[in-house]
């Protein structure tokens, strides 16, 4: 039994290399759909709450339809959708594009409601000194917003991990796919998914605790 126990270990060993490139493809993938959906975001609620009527519109659309449609929907319209009209559109570029439109709709709204929450007499306390816009923005809205948004920014960031699974349709070898690889090959079908279930919730966990700390950063602004 004992030996039976460390050929096991030794299969799963060997195949570590694999495992790693995967968990790099999925690291890739949910840091760069989150940090796309920031950079999204940011402006979009900005545009959402201080913006001219039409494109406080056009951003709710954005928002309606990213989250209003199933993130597999969206990978597979533009991989094989836009695919269609540009071929040169790379598995992974199509991957992350897409995740970074869907964590970009729900952060537009987490920021829009951060920034809807600000007492407006802190706003017009700086509109009374003479604060230009941009200036308000950096200085008072963002400082204010942050904190109020951290919760929900984590709690994106942890989905974006678990939505990462989803690019193994479009052929991307993540964690996922090179760990359905490894147990189709060494026919350590329970093991490995424990092994896969494990490095999921790890990463989560240890978002948590970043997300954690950066709450308690912040804690210190009020408002």
């Amino acid at each position: 039994m004992a030996g039976e126990g460390a050929d096991i270990v030794h299969t799963l060993w060997a195949g570590r290399h694999a495992v790693l490139a995967g968990l790099e493809v999925t690291g890739l993938m949910a840091g760069g759909g989150l940090a796309l959906g920031l950079g999204i975001a940011a402006p979009l609620a900005v545009a959402g709450v201080f913006g001219p009527r039409l494109l406080r519109l056009a951003v709710g659309l954005y928002v309606f339809v990213l989250r209003g449609t199933p993130l597999l929907v969206t990978l597979l319209f533009l991989f094989f959708g836009l695919g269609a009209v540009w071929q040169a559109l790379p598995a992974m570029l199509a991957a992350a594009l897409a995740m970074g439109l869907y964590a970009g709709a729900h952060l537009t709204e987490i920021f829009r409601g951060a920034i809807q929450s600000i007492p407006a007499a802190q706003i017009d306390a700086a509109k009374a000194v003479g604060l230009p816009f941009c200036a308000r923005l950096t200085a008072v809205v963002a400082p204010l917003s942050l904190p109020r948004a951290l919760p929900s920014v984590t709690n994106v960031a942890a989905d974006m991990v678990k939505a990462s699974t989803l690019v193994s349709a479009l052929g991307v070898g993540d964690l996922l796919m090179t760990g359905q690889d490894m147990a189709m090959r060494t026919l350590l079908i329970p093991q490995v998914y424990i092994t896969l279930w494990a490095a999921y919730l790890a990463i989560n966990l240890s978002l948590g605790a970043v997300g954690r700390w950066l709450e308690g950063r912040f804690r210190h602004v009020v408002y």
